[in-house]
């Protein structure tokens, strides 16, 4: 089986590409928070986060108050998901799964605007989170109100999935859980950034690939050009050293598959790339 997939932005911030990417402090870059609109044949409509979100914007605990004063977005009505599915002929009776790439903010915003759909996530992230004290909580910028008060019932472990050797021409990457059961979705670790982070690589018609990478980089130049984010960004990822180690298996990939899109989860270039190609 193949899927289609389909890319758009529910909400968007800016910051200076120096933070980003160590490029010019005084040029800011446009940061989408993308959704992606995964269409499978039988395994109908899977969405690959939920970008910011009304429940975001809402939110008043002090730490959702901190992320907005220190991390400003801009959300409006049109960005939402239903908006967007609906120019593409769906509503939100249509998603069949929602996968969490990791527990920041800015990819589970929308996910109370998203109710009975079970989520795919990692628990072994999820339950590290949990194990924080509130003020390690917020400095992970994990605000536990964003999920929704039946999430435990709604809640699947990507580590309960089937595992999956990866073929040679995958490497550095080696495994990964099956999402569908039919290597269509490949759901791959990419640590460092945030506790639990995966990536998704969906297999598309005619042999084609991409691997959404969520935010193992925020911009292509992270990957083409090892590009480290520049200080004080890069001292406040998760872990630092596997943050690296990510970004190089990605510049290696990359490498190896130039043909193979990955798509940062922030990164305008590569959306607008891959939604023209």
């Amino acid at each position: 089986m193949t899927v289609d997939v389909h890319l758009f932005s529910v909400g968007h911030c800016r910051n200076s590409a120096w933070f980003v990417e160590s490029g010019p402090f005084f040029q800011q870059l446009h940061l989408p928070a993308m959704v992606a609109v995964i269409r499978h044949p039988e395994a109908g409509v899977i969405l690959f986060d939920t970008g910011y979100g009304k429940p975001l914007v809402n939110a008043t605990s002090l730490p959702a108050r901190l992320y907005r004063a220190l991390l400003p977005f801009r959300f409006k009505e049109e960005d939402s998901i239903p908006y967007h599915l609906w120019s593409l002929g769906l509503s939100v009776d249509n998603i069949s799964t929602i996968f969490l790439s990791h527990f920041h903010p800015d990819h589970i915003g929308s996910l109370k605007e998203l109710p009975a759909v079970p989520i795919l996530h990692s628990q072994s992230g999820l339950t590290l989170l949990a194990q924080c004290s509130p003020r390690q909580r917020a400095q992970a910028a994990f605000l536990p109100e964003l999920l929704p008060d039946d999430f435990p019932t709604r809640a699947q472990a990507i580590e309960g999935l089937a595992r999956v050797a990866l073929s040679e021409e995958w490497r550095p990457f080696t495994e990964a859980f099956d999402v569908i059961g039919d290597q269509s979705l490949l759901a791959i670790a990419l640590p460092g950034h945030a506790v639990g982070q995966y990536g998704l690589l969906c297999r598309r018609a005619g042999g084609r690939y991409v691997f959404l990478v969520a935010d193992a980089a925020w911009t292509r130049r992270n990957i083409t050009e090892l590009a480290l984010p520049g200080f004080p960004a890069g001292n406040l990822i998760g872990d630092a050293t596997a943050f690296r180690a990510t970004l190089q298996r990605l510049h290696d990939f990359q490498k190896r598959r130039p043909e193979v899109p990955l798509i940062p989860s922030h990164c305008q270039q590569s959306i607008a790339l891959f939604q023209h190609e």
